[in-house]
């Protein structure tokens, strides 16, 4: 159906307020039209409670980020109109609209019903966190331009994806509990990343918290290597991204002023995750996971000699005795964070065949009295086992 430029005009900047809409696209040109970006996708989101219009804007391999207060995003659907592009599509809750428009500014619409989207509670796909699509996934390769997952790249993604799955789960129920404020413009979620290599969760972390759940952040990435850090800087400038910051500094050696609400530690190798773990309790973060992995400091420290009956069965063999130590060092780890006042969980972070390592541990500081028997096994621990945590030496003996 052909509709005049005036009327086609007003649909869209109407729409573009509008309660129903789910996402508007701007691709393709006009003949003769030279636009700024390849296809600019624009969404409703929830900004500290307000609403507001993402735009990200695709431009040769990047993806440029901005939030449009919603009284002007009017006007800025009207810039880019003016751009000429020459196909624009309108989803809403209940229709798919596409528009036309040709090089004479003649401009066609068809428009199809939709059906709301299918209950998956018990199918057996389940919603992904981010969409295979999202600008993210597009720009660091996991992904291709249509948003298809390439296939070297699933279990990075399947990381990924689980990694948002308890990142939300824990802050948004940390954040109804009163434990960590709800985020704001004026006072946003504040994020360190220790040992953050070359962040793809941390950056997964940021995608989630700006295009899904609206919650502004300000997320820091620490790690002792300098060009993994400036890649990274890169990564988020390509990205449109102004709310993360990377520098390369040791763990033990960053300063950080102001409060903090979440700390990651996610794949720290060794002692790193004990100065990570030190780090976020010093500090006093609100929510602390961590990732521990290649773990040898309790397993050099264990002598058969200290190691009590029956479990001599295990540590007289090389690989259950590493095996054992690596669970003993988190068991350690997660009962020091109880005695400083943390609700500690350890949890499946990804399945086994997609990591070597599937164990999360997971804190969020709690207001609960902390149980005194807690001490005792500590104790015991070093007494009766001769074994010294890292963490412990680096929290109980400074």
């Amino acid at each position: 159906m052909r509709i005049t430029a005036e009327a086609f005009s007003s649909a869209i900047t109407a729409v573009v307020t509008n309660d129903a809409l789910v996402k508007l696209g701007f691709a393709g040109r006009i003949k003769g039209r030279q636009t700024q970006s390849i296809r600019v996708d624009m969404r409703p989101v929830l900004v500290g409670g307000s609403r507001m219009v993402q735009s990200v804007r695709t431009i040769g391999g990047e993806h440029r980020t901005q939030m449009v207060p919603l009284e002007e995003s009017a006007g800025f659907v009207v810039e880019l109109l003016n751009e000429g592009y020459a196909n624009i599509t309108v989803t809403t809750t209940s229709e798919l609209i596409e528009y036309r428009v040709a090089k004479g500014g003649d401009v066609f619409v068809n428009r199809t019903q939709r059906e709301s989207d299918p209950d998956l509670a018990h199918d057996r796909s389940k919603k992904r966190m981010l969409d295979p699509a999202d600008p993210l996934l597009v720009a660091v390769g996991i992904s291709t331009e249509s948003g298809e997952i390439k296939a070297k790249w699933r279990d990075k993604y399947r990381q990924v994806d689980d990694f948002l799955r308890i990142f939300s789960t824990t802050l948004t129920k940390a954040v109804k509990a009163g434990q960590v404020d709800t985020p704001s413009v004026q006072a946003p979620l504040q994020v360190v990343d220790l040992g953050c290599g070359h962040a793809y969760l941390t950056f997964g972390a940021q995608a989630w918290l700006e295009r899904v759940c609206g919650w502004p952040s300000r997320i820091v990435g620490v790690d002792i290597k300098t060009a993994s850090m400036a890649r990274n800087q890169q990564l988020a400038e390509r990205l449109g991204v102004t709310n993360m910051t990377f520098i390369a500094s040791g763990i033990a050696e960053y300063k950080f002023d102001g409060e903090i609400d979440v700390v990651l530690a996610l794949h720290a190798c060794d002692t790193a995750t004990d100065d990570a773990l030190a780090w976020a309790m010093r500090h006093k973060a609100k929510v602390i996971m961590s990732v521990p992995c290649c773990q040898h400091n309790l397993q050099t420290q264990m002598d058969a000699e200290n190691i009590p009956a029956p479990l001599g069965l295990i540590t007289r063999h090389g690989i259950l005795r590493e095996r054992f130590a690596d669970l003993l060092t988190d068991a350690a780890r997660a009962a020091i964070l109880r005695q400083h006042g943390y609700r500690v969980d350890v949890i499946e972070f990804v399945s086994g065949e997609h990591t070597p390592r599937n164990l999360m541990i997971r804190a969020v500081k709690t207001e609960a009295k902390v149980d005194e028997s807690i001490d005792n096994d500590v104790e015991l621990l070093r007494s009766e086992w001769k074994l010294s945590p890292a963490l412990f030496r680096q929290l109980v003996e400074e």
